[in-house]
C-alpha cells in the first residue's frame, strides 16, 4: 500500500512509475565470471516522455529510479513509533550479511550514510544499518549496478551515477550509485581491479510518508528527479 503511494506520489511530479514484473529484468552477461546475472526491482520510477521519440517508437529510457520494497516492513509504523525511540543496539553480521558484503567488495562497492563510511564495529550505527540489514542493502547495490548497466548513462562524463529508493513500511530511503566510467569499464571487460576502483552508494536519511514535512521534502525530491537529464 505505502509502495503504491510513493508510485502515486511520483507520477504526481511527472515521474513515470511502473510495478516490475517479468520481462523487466536487467541482465548483465558475464560479470566478474558469472555467466548471467539478473535484477529485478520492486518498481523503477522513469522520467515521463522517455518511452516514445518523436516518431512514437518505443525508446530505452536514459534516466530510471530503482525501488526496492523491504518485505517485511512492520506497517503503519512510522518514524515515531515507541519502538524506534529505545537504543540501538550493536549490529551482529550474520553469515548471509557476510556473504552479500564480500559479493559488493568483489565489484568494488562501498556503502555511505549522510557522508560518513559505514562502519559495523563502532556505535552509534546509521539508521538505515540498524532498521535494515546489509543482505537487504547488497541486494539493493546490486540493483542499481545493474539497472546503471541496462540503461546506461552518457559515454562523455567521467562518473556514472543512478539513483534509487528504498522503501521500508512508510519510510523512504533515497540512495544514489556512483562510479567511475573507468571502474565500469573494467567490470564490463573483466579486467581486474586496483585500490582505485570504489564505487560508492550514498543513502539518505529516511522521510516519514505519514509526516507532512517529511512528505513536502519527498515530493520536492521527486521534481528534482524529472529534471535530470
Amino acid at each position: 500500500m505505502f509502495t503504491q503511494l510513493i508510485l502515486t506520489l511520483g507520477e504526481i511530479c511527472y515521474l513515470e512509475g511502473e510495478w516490475c514484473s517479468s520481462g523487466d529484468e536487467s541482465i548483465w552477461c558475464n560479470l566478474r565470471e558469472c555467466e548471467r546475472v539478473i535484477s529485478n526491482p520492486d518498481c523503477r520510477f522513469y522520467k515521463q516522455g522517455h518511452f516514445m521519440n518523436v516518431n512514437c517508437a518505443a525508446v530505452k529510457p536514459t534516466s530510471v529510479v530503482s525501488i526496492h520494497e523491504v518485505k517485511n516492513a512492520k506497517k503503519f509504523e512510522g518514524l515515531e513509533h515507541p519502538e524506534k525511540k529505545r537504543k540501538r543496539k550493536r549490529f551482529k553480521r550474520s553469515q548471509s550479511s557476510t556473504e552479500e558484503s564480500e559479493s559488493c567488495s568483489s565489484l568494488g562497492i562501498s556503502s555511505w550514510s549522510s557522508g560518513q563510511l559505514l562502519d559495523m564495529s563502532k556505535e552509534p550505527l546509521p539508521e538505515i544499518i540498524a532498521d535494515l540489514n546489509v543482505k537487504v542493502l547488497g541486494q539493493h547495490a546490486g540493483e542499481l549496478l545493474l539497472d546503471l548497466h541496462e540503461y546506461g548513462s552518457d559515454d562523455h562524463i567521467s562518473k556514472l551515477t543512478t539513483h534509487g529508493l528504498i522503501i521500508d513500511g512508510t519510510k523512504v530511503y533515497f540512495t544514489l550509485l556512483e562510479m567511475s566510467k573507468s571502474h565500469y569499464e573494467k567490470l564490463c571487460k573483466n579486467l581486474e581491479l586496483d585500490e582505485t576502483d570504489r564505487a560508492t552508494i550514498y543513502y539518505s536519511r529516511p522521510l516519514d510518508i505519514l509526516h507532512l514535512e517529511s512528505r513536502n521534502t519527498l515530493i520536492e525530491n521527486f521534481v528534482r528527479l524529472n529534471n535530470i537529464y
